[in-house]
C-alpha cells in the first residue's frame, strides 16, 4: 500500500512538472505573438529584434553567493533556422536572472534542446525571452504570426543566395 501510495505521488509531481512547462511555454509564446502584433514595438521597446530556432549550446555557472540584485546566468545559443530580423552572430550569448543557487529549470534550459527564442536589445543590452521547446506546430504557428505582421514593421530573415 505504501509503495503504491509513492508510486502515485510521483506520477503526480511528474505530471504537474508536464503541465508547469506547457504553460511556460504557452506564456512566452504568448507573450511572442502579443509582441509581433504590435505595430511600432520595435521603435519604442524592441529595438533590433531577431526569433530564430536553435540548440542551447552552454548554459553558465550558478551564482552561489547572496543575491543584492540580480545576478544572470549565462545561456549560449547556436543559431539555426532565422524566423525574423537579423542575429548579430552565430551564436547568441545571454543571461537570465536566477538566484535560486540552483541550475536554470531543465525544460526548457536543457543542453543541446532544440528551442524557438525571440531577442531584442534594449537599453543597450540583449535581452531575450525565455526558451520555448521547438514542435512543427509553434512553428507553423509562429510563421503564420509573422506573416500577419504589416509588411513595414517585418524585418524577414535574410535570403541566403544561391552559389
Amino acid at each position: 500500500m505504501k509503495c503504491s501510495f509513492f508510486a502515485l505521488r510521483l506520477t503526480l509531481l511528474s505530471l504537474l512538472a508536464v503541465v508547469r512547462l506547457g504553460a511556460q511555454d504557452e506564456t512566452v509564446l504568448s507573450d511572442i505573438h502579443k509582441r509581433l502584433g504590435t505595430p511600432g514595438i520595435e521603435a519604442r521597446h524592441d529595438h533590433d529584434r531577431f526569433l530564430f530556432v536553435g540548440e542551447i549550446l552552454a548554459l553558465g555557472p550558478v551564482f552561489q553567493g547572496v543575491c543584492k540584485s540580480g545576478v544572470e546566468q549565462s545561456v549560449d545559443y547556436s543559431v539555426g533556422d532565422i524566423l525574423l530580423g537579423d542575429p548579430p552572430d552565430s551564436v547568441v550569448h545571454t543571461g537570465y536572472i536566477n538566484c535560486t543557487r540552483q541550475p536554470l529549470p531543465s525544460p526548457p534550459y536543457t543542453l543541446r534542446a532544440k528551442v524557438i527564442v525571440y531577442c531584442f536589445h534594449n537599453m543597450r543590452s540583449l535581452h531575450c525571452l525565455a526558451p520555448v521547446a521547438f514542435s512543427e506546430s509553434r512553428l507553423k504557428k509562429i510563421k503564420s504570426w509573422i506573416g500577419a505582421m504589416p509588411a513595414a514593421s517585418r524585418v524577414l530573415a535574410p535570403r541566403s543566395s544561391p552559389e
